[in-house]
């Protein structure tokens, strides 16, 4: 990835990545890993990952701030468990100590539904699961 985005960016642009995690038995989760890219020429100032030490964010969240003009902007990229049943964790572990004027933005693959109205025709259980804990 960071081959192809240098090339893209003519080696301008920033990449910021949470590595992934890779299985150490065939019962150990695994994940991808994260990355956000921030083109070389953005409103986006000073962009810093902040380190999380969460077991459960590991490989799976990655929290990026800058500053976009006066504000402090707050880049939240995640990739929650596929898994229903270990959602609520996931999202219950997610930073919520911000300072009041700090904007959010947050991006990635939730794996359920905000919405069942708008984001379903056929809306079942394992898409609804973890809803309520994300928006708390």
């Amino acid at each position: 990835m960071a081959f192809h985005w240098n090339r893209q960016t003519n080696h301008e642009g920033l990449l910021l990545i949470e590595d992934p995690i890779y299985p150490t038995e065939t019962s150990s989760p695994a994940t991808g890993g994260l990355a956000t890219m921030i083109h070389p020429s953005p409103p986006l100032r000073n962009p810093v990952v902040i380190p999380h030490n969460s077991p459960i964010l590991a490989g799976r969240y990655l929290q990026v701030r800058c500053e976009l003009g006066p504000a402090t902007l707050v880049l939240h990229n995640l990739y929650a468990p596929v898994l229903p049943s270990e959602r609520a964790a996931f999202f219950n572990a997610l930073p919520r100590d911000f300072p009041p004027h700090y904007l959010h933005i947050a991006s990635g693959d939730m794996n359920c539904i905000l919405n069942r109205d708008l984001d379903s025709l056929r809306p079942s259980i394992a898409v609804i699961s973890g809803s309520l804990d994300l928006t708390d």
